[in-house]
């Protein structure tokens, strides 16, 4: 390229940078198309790409571009670390129910970047020393966490009669929801990071299905008069409660999300600790006749109820 019409050059860029994002939405798309289309009936994840584009697709389309006007390499040189790099915003879906849609997304990537992607288009040697900057960043940037801005797999169309009755976990935990939209709430642990505090509280509240703008419905459980709160006996041995249990507070509410088992039976879940580890703590139906002895809801690890 000649340095000495750097206009022309950026205009030629801009052009080049145009067609790879149009290449890359259509890859982006064809690809959640067959991902979704591949996945089982019940498997309960994002409907569509749509959702995890801003995760997944804007940071392709952005180390794409960078990486092209500071690469002068061609051929294979040029497209195998492009399919390194286009790994990256992908590792999100290593966790919870997005495993289920690692394996299509993953060759989308590769397919772009070895088949789909053009040439590389260097810039003026400047330019291309401040793009091999910017790619390093946003590589970077790539692996620091999206996945916690991401909204955690829930259902759609769960009615009122449906979500009524008694809900279970273990060590006691029950929570009623009635028709009345009243709730009675027994030894209920906090969610996120209050579940570190190793609190339980126990009383009486109200509940409701809501809708969020961004897809499916959340159960909503309020505590607005609390009768009782425990400790969690393994929060200490745990480790969790660095300087003693905190303060159980007065008033308290849960956010639930909601999946089906292997057996399609509604569960009521939110996630706990670390958002970031997918740690999930699940409440299932409890039957008529149950007791707390055996098929009672058990825990995957000491004090991490469901998983």
């Amino acid at each position: 390229m000649d340095e000495g019409t750097p206009w022309r050059n950026l205009g030629t860029i801009g052009l080049r940078l145009l067609d790879l994002t149009v290449r890359y939405c259509l890859t982006f798309a064809i690809t959640w198309a067959v991902a979704t289309a591949a996945l089982p009936a019940d498997t309960d994840v994002p409907g569509t790409g749509l959702e995890l584009f801003p995760f997944i697709g804007v940071p392709s389309i952005l180390i794409s571009s960078v990486y092209a006007v500071a690469s002068t390499r061609t051929g294979m040189a040029f497209r195998l670390p492009l399919a390194g790099l286009l790994l990256l915003p992908t590792w999100l879906l290593l966790f919870q129910n997005f495993m289920a849609l690692l394996v299509i997304p993953v060759l989308g990537q590769l397919l772009f970047a070895l088949c789909v992607m053009r040439a590389p288009m260097p810039g003026p040697s400047r330019l291309r020393r401040r793009a091999a900057v910017a790619l390093a960043a946003l590589a970077a940037l790539t692996g620091c966490g999206p996945y916690t801005y991401v909204e955690t797999p829930t259902l759609d169309g769960i009615t009122t009669a449906e979500a009524v009755g008694a809900w279970r976990c273990i060590e006691g935990t029950e929570l009623i929801l009635r028709t009345d939209g009243s709730a009675a709430i027994t030894l209920l642990d906090g969610q996120d990071f209050d579940f570190d505090d190793g609190w339980r509280l126990s009383g009486t509240g109200n509940w409701k299905l809501t809708d969020n703008p961004a897809g499916g419905q959340r159960l909503r459980v309020t505590l607005t008069s609390r009768t009782a709160s425990a400790v969690r006996q393994d929060a200490e041995v745990a480790g969790t409660l660095q300087e003693g249990p905190g303060p159980a507070p007065e008033t308290y509410t849960w956010t639930f999300y909601m999946r089906r088992d292997t057996h399609r039976e509604l569960q009521l879940y939110f996630l706990f600790g670390d958002p970031d580890s997918g740690s999930t703590y699940v409440m299932e139906r409890k039957r008529a006749g149950a007791g707390t002895g055996a098929g009672e809801p058990t825990s995957s690890l000491p004090g991490r109820p469901g998983g």
